[in-house]
């Protein structure tokens, strides 16, 4: 009984370990792609965001430790691009206008007319989507390798279900 406890004892510590570096490997992966993402929206190679959302302290100290090249701002005046981690109650703050947003959530894109893009994982894989209306609206132009990832808003409604005013 006690060569069983401690078997099991040992394993679990082992998943723990095996847990949390796989934790951590997606979360460095999602920097990374977040990091070039933001780079390409601002056209800038460090980029000042502001963190907003249900999980702006997660994504903050991703940030951190993660990546130099995304500084985190305390408010909108001085940042390039809002950051939409998670889902938030009501409106962005109002001296956030002006400012595009991007989101992990790809029902934010519909929520919020402000957001250009999203970067969200389905089935453990990450996917990239950007709206060329909203894109030109804040007059980015991004690099040709994203053509692919880039979707007219009205397709993107009918794909959703809703109707095409």
């Amino acid at each position: 009984m006690v060569k069983l406890l401690a078997i099991l004892i040992s394993f679990s510590i082992a998943l723990a370990h095996f847990w949390g570096d796989i934790h951590r490997s997606k979360d460095r992966a999602e920097a990374k792609l977040l990091q070039r993402i933001f780079s390409d929206l601002t056209g800038k190679e460090t980029v000042k965001v502001f963190v907003i959302g249900s999980e702006a302290e997660r994504y903050k100290e991703i940030f951190k430790h993660l990546t130099r090249k995304i500084k985190v701002t305390e408010g909108c005046p001085s940042a390039d691009l809002i950051f939409l981690a998670g889902y938030i109650e009501g409106e962005p703050p109002k001296d956030c206008r002006g400012i595009p947003i991007f989101s992990n959530r790809r029902s934010c894109l519909f929520k919020w007319k402000g957001c250009v893009g999203s970067l969200y994982w389905k089935k453990g894989r990450p996917n990239l989507v950007f709206i060329k209306e909203r894109l030109d609206l804040y007059r980015i132009d991004l690099p040709p390798e994203y053509e692919k990832f880039i979707e007219s808003e009205r397709t993107m409604l009918f794909r959703r279900g809703r109707a095409i005013e």
